[in-house]
């Protein structure tokens, strides 16, 4: 038997699509479904932690009005290239590696502003050329973007549980291993924001204008 603290994440199918000036992305979740990630030793029950199975799936077949504000800062990795990520890569990965490279130019161009990545948000806007000479150190090490970290606000609708997430930002990640190949972590790159952003305790970080 199932209970509520037994589900740990949710799984989202999405259509992405872009603004090719802008760079914004835009997700449309189409269903979403509850997955479960039980401890075998729980009860005798045989799901991991971690493997993780979708109990079952809802689909949502037109939008509806969402105006209940589910989260206005939440941060989740979607990685699109990797050898370690054979299991989970679930898109184009040529159509994004397409994005990051029109993403990148017009980085390079002045056209859209980055922003300093550390674990918490930053106001400390890079130049171009900070840009450029940084993608040029890690091009020379053989390192490529990877990840995508998206920061976004969901919200739903109470009647229907129809749920959309508003990008608000996205950072370019590049996996990191050992000498042995061994994952050890993220290198994070920048963000870059499309919408309002509030930092730690509602303040509000304020956009470079173009």
């Amino acid at each position: 038997i199932c209970e509520a603290l037994d589900i740990t994440a949710i799984r989202f199918r999405e259509e992405w699509t872009y603004d090719p000036q802008s760079m914004a992305i835009n997700k449309k979740v189409v269903a979403m479904a509850p997955i479960i990630s039980l401890d075998k030793k729980n009860s005798g029950k045989t799901f991991v932690k971690g493997t993780g199975k979708p109990l079952f799936w809802i689909k949502f077949s037109k939008e509806t009005p969402v105006n209940t504000v589910l989260t206005k800062r939440i941060i989740s990795n979607v990685p699109f290239f990797g050898k370690d990520d054979t299991k989970a890569l679930n898109m184009d990965s040529a159509l994004i590696e397409k994005y990051i490279t029109a993403l990148i130019s017009k980085l390079k161009s002045d056209s859209i502003t980055a922003y300093v990545a550390f674990d918490k948000l930053s106001n400390k806007k890079l130049s171009s050329k900070d840009v450029s000479e940084t993608l040029s150190g890690f091009a020379k090490e053989n390192k490529k973007i990877t990840d995508i970290r998206f920061l976004e606000e969901w919200t739903f609708d109470p009647n229907t549980m129809y749920l959309q997430k508003k990008v608000v930002g996205i950072c370019p990640l590049i996996k990191e291993y050992d000498a042995k190949g061994g994952f050890r972590g993220y290198i994070i790159l920048f963000w870059v924001y499309f919408n309002d952003v509030w930092m730690p305790f509602d303040k509000k970080l304020d956009l470079a204008k173009k």
